[in-house]
C-alpha cells in the first residue's frame, strides 16, 4: 500500500510543471463579465497576452475607470509561483495550482484573498476582503490564533470574448 502512495504521489508531483504550463497559456484572450461587491455590480474585462516566454499582459479594468496595465511573471515553474507587477511598485505573489491562481495581501487596512479560477463557464474571481487590522486574538502561547473579520466579497464570472 505504501509503494501505491508513493508511486501516485510520485506522479502527480511529475505532472506539476506540465499542469503549470497550461496556464497562463490557455487563459489568453479578453475576457468580459461582470463582478459584485457586496449590492453594487460593475463590468469588468481582463486581457491576458503574452509578452514572451515568462512575462504576460494581465490588463484590468472595471467599469470606466482607466485600464490598470498589470504584468504577470513567471518566478517557479515547478512551484506555480507567478508575480503582479502593477507597473507602480506593487508586486503580488500569485500561486497556480490545481487550475486556480491565488494571491493574499494587505491594503488599506484590508487582507484580501483572490483567486481566479477556469471553470467550464469562464473565470470565475472570488475575493473576500478582511479587516486586517485589530484581529480577534486567541489561542494559546503554544498555538496563537487571529481570526480577521470579514468585510466583502468581490465575486464574478468573466466569459471569453471570440475573437
Amino acid at each position: 500500500m505504501r509503494f501505491v502512495q508513493v508511486f501516485v504521489f510520485g506522479l502527480w508531483f511529475l505532472t506539476l510543471p506540465i499542469l503549470a504550463a497550461e496556464f497562463p497559456k490557455s487563459w489568453e484572450g479578453t475576457w468580459v463579465g461582470q463582478v459584485r461587491v457586496g449590492a453594487t455590480e460593475v463590468p469588468m474585462q481582463m486581457t491576458i497576452a503574452p509578452i514572451d516566454e515568462e512575462g504576460w499582459h494581465w490588463r484590468i479594468k472595471y467599469g470606466g475607470e482607466l485600464e490598470r496595465p498589470y504584468q504577470l511573471h513567471l518566478v517557479d515553474p515547478q512551484r506555480g509561483h507567478y508575480v503582479v507587477d502593477e507597473q507602480n511598485g506593487i508586486l503580488i505573489d500569485h500561486i497556480y495550482r490545481d487550475g486556480v491562481l491565488t494571491a493574499s495581501f494587505t491594503v488599506n487596512g484590508k487582507l484580501i484573498l483572490y483567486q481566479y479560477e477556469m471553470t467550464e463557464a469562464g473565470i470565475s474571481i472570488h475575493a473576500p476582503m478582511f479587516r486586517a487590522l485589530d484581529p480577534r486574538r486567541s489561542g494559546s502561547e503554544q498555538v496563537p490564533v487571529c481570526s480577521f473579520l470579514l468585510l466583502d466579497t468581490q465575486k464574478g464570472m468573466l466569459t471569453k470574448v471570440a475573437k
